[in-house]
């Protein structure tokens, strides 16, 4: 919940610099902000009840929710979570594509089009940190284009 937060906060500070940065105030530009933070982790749930079920992360978990295990779900997603490197947008090619997409979205709305995808950015750019940090290495899913199968 910790990691989700901090995203949360990032999202929300990028809203109010882009408020302050633009001169108007809109209260759906934090609402937006923080849907989007998180809009890109998505892709964890895709992965353990669709692409990737059938791998070791996500039978593991889906052990746990069958069997009413919450708590085991909560705890083993905190300290197994750095190991799961077969996401498939978590990636400096995905980083890469919803920067364009940002950059794109001037021609539309673009002052939700720079909140959605600028904050998809940040929250990938965060997950790389996280990952410098605790792991003292990037893990190696953010170097390919295509996922990688475990199990």
């Amino acid at each position: 919940l910790r990691h989700h937060a901090f995203h949360m906060l990032v999202g929300i500070l990028f809203a109010l610099i882009l408020e302050n940065l633009w001169h108007s105030f809109h209260g759906y530009y934090i609402v937006i902000s923080l849907v989007s933070c998180e809009l890109i982790d998505l892709d964890h749930i895709a992965y353990i009840f669709l692409y990737g079920r059938k791998e070791w992360y996500a039978r593991k978990i889906l052990g746990y929710l069958r069997n009413g295990q919450i708590r085991h779900v909560a705890a083993f997603i905190s300290t197994q979570h750095k190991n799961n490197t077969s996401l498939a947008t978590h990636n400096v090619y995905s980083i890469l594509l919803f920067l364009i997409l940002s950059l794109t979205a001037i021609r539309y709305d673009w002052k939700v089009g720079i909140i959605m995808f600028g904050n998809i950015v940040l929250h990938l750019c965060v997950d790389i940190a996280d990952d410098l940090w605790a792991l003292g290495r990037v893990n190696p899913n953010w170097k390919r284009l295509r996922r990688q199968k475990s199990d």
